[in-house]
């Protein structure tokens, strides 16, 4: 095996182990966790990432539908017959995180 392709291998193991964490991570509840703000706080003093995580933790349905959309990709990437579609779900997925990050 040449250096290229071990590079490669571990970048792909690398990604995927990520997406997994993560969305395991919201499937068991360590992330998106629902905390109520505190009540004497005007909405425009509270951060945006604090509202877009406590919208994020509103309903169940969502995390896991966030944690699917990281499992599947992270899954479909290891094995090389389905790597592609793995590829183009992982690219999706990263757009949407990378944009929630940026424009937040």
């Amino acid at each position: 095996m040449n250096f290229r392709k071990i590079i490669f291998i571990l970048i792909l193991l690398f990604n995927s182990d990520v997406f997994i964490l993560y969305g395991v991570a919201k499937l068991t509840g360590f992330q998106f966790v629902h905390i109520e703000p505190p009540l004497d706080t005007l909405l425009k003093n509270v951060r945006a990432s604090y509202i877009m995580w406590y919208f994020f933790s509103l309903k169940k349905g969502y995390s896991i539908l966030i944690a699917l959309s990281e499992l599947i990709p992270a899954l479909l990437i290891l094995f090389k017959r389905t790597r592609f579609v793995g590829g183009v779900l992982y690219l999706i997925t990263i757009t949407n995180i990378l944009a929630i990050n940026i424009f937040l």
